[in-house]
């Protein structure tokens, strides 16, 4: 059974989400800042990371660099930006290379100076 969205707003006995007029009145500020700065999301592919990773993406950022223990995980990422976003130039996964010798298993560049994902 899935809940809707109104259901878990009656669970936690609110109606609408707590920060909405907050990101609603700061979300141009927030969207200028994002777009000139770099990001690192170690534990991306988790449920929370891919999460932020996802928002962030969407105000269109300079770089994110996701950092995770699991391939295929940001494999997954992967795929949800491209279902998202569309099948964005430059998402590849042929784009990897391997690091020996350095803790990182594997490199996959997508959409080139936007987004790396690297597995530890």
């Amino acid at each position: 059974m899935r809940l809707s969205i109104l259901d878990v707003f009656n669970l936690i006995s609110r109606s609408r989400p707590i920060f909405i007029d907050a990101i609603a009145q700061s979300e141009s500020a927030m969207c200028a800042e994002i777009k000139r700065s770099k990001f690192l999301v170690i534990g991306g592919a988790g449920t929370i990371g891919q999460a932020v990773v996802m928002e962030i993406y969407s105000r269109q950022p300079q770089l994110i660099d996701v950092v995770d223990i699991s391939e295929n995980n940001l494999v997954e990422l992967v795929r949800d930006i491209r279902s998202s976003y569309g099948y964005i130039s430059g998402i590849c996964s042929s784009n990897r290379e391997r690091r020996p010798g350095s803790g990182i298993k594997s490199i996959a560049t997508h959409n080139p100076g936007k987004i790396r994902v690297l597995c530890t």
